[in-house]
C-alpha cells in the first residue's frame, strides 16, 4: 500500500506537535550532561506509533484536542518518549 497526498489536508494530528515538544525538551536535558546526536524524527515516530491521535479538523477541535492531551495523556507521552530515546542507538 502506499501512502496517499491529499491536496488541501484539511485535518491536523495535534498529537504530533505534543510529542515533538516533549521529545526536544527530553533531548536537550540530556544533551546539557552528555552531548549526542539523537534523532528527534525516529524518537517522535517511535512516540507516536504507541499514542493515540488527536485529529481535528478546526481550530477550535485543534484547541481541544492540545488542551485533552496535556491534561489527560500527559504521563503517558512522556512515558513513550522516554522510551523511544532510551531505545534510540548512541552515536559515536
Amino acid at each position: 500500500d502506499e501512502a496517499i497526498a491529499i491536496p488541501g489536508k484539511q485535518f491536523i494530528n495535534v498529537m504530533e506537535a505534543l510529542v515533538l515538544i516533549e521529545a526536544s525538551v527530553q533531548v536537550l536535558k540530556m544533551e546539557v550532561t552528555n552531548p549526542c546526536l539523537l534523532d528527534l524524527g525516529e524518537i517522535a515516530a517511535y512516540a507516536l506509533n504507541r499514542l493515540p491521535p488527536l485529529y481535528a479538523t478546526t481550530e477550535e477541535g485543534a484547541s481541544f484536542q492540545r488542551q485533552r492531551g496535556k491534561e489527560e495523556l500527559r504521563e503517558l507521552i512522556t512515558q513513550k518518549v522516554k522510551e523511544a530515546i532510551a531505545r534510540s542507538p548512541m552515536p559515536g
